[in-house]
């Protein structure tokens, strides 16, 4: 359900994002991102089978690409690790849209601190991966 509202949350395409595919474990989500090899993934902290800062400590030096964690949890543990694992934002579980599009406008347009979710930068696509408990 968690994993359905946020593929549905964006107009990605708007944005210049396709969502090239998701998966609801980090088991799987880590054989998504070799395979695929995203710009852009989406996961939470806590899956079944791995979890999202163990999938991010396996594949980051294989496939260059950022993170965002969108989870429920504020342990100084799990930000911490995320911090040191170079994800680009912790999001704190409901999200919404709003802060969605600013931290992807923020990756996408690093040189624009004050883009914002509209199309007057042009078309910027990204592959994103999105990985979350499906419940």
């Amino acid at each position: 359900m968690i994993l359905e509202h946020t593929r549905n949350l964006l107009h990605w395409e708007t944005l210049g994002c396709t969502v090239i595919g998701t998966a609801d474990n980090g088991t799987v989500g880590a054989e998504c991102i070799r395979r695929l090899r995203p710009d852009v993934v989406i996961t939470d902290v806590v899956m079944p089978g791995q979890g999202g800062l163990e999938m991010i400590d396996e594949v980051s030096a294989q496939v260059p690409c950022k993170f965002i964690i969108i989870s429920g949890y504020q342990e100084f543990e799990y930000v911490r690790h995320a911090l040191r694992a170079g994800v680009v934002d912790y999001l704190l579980k409901p999200i919404t849209a709003a802060d969605l599009q600013e931290v992807l406008m923020r990756m996408l347009h690093p040189d624009k601190p004050e883009a914002s979710y509209d199309a007057r930068y042009g078309t910027v696509i990204a592959k994103a991966i999105q990985i979350g408990r499906a419940s």
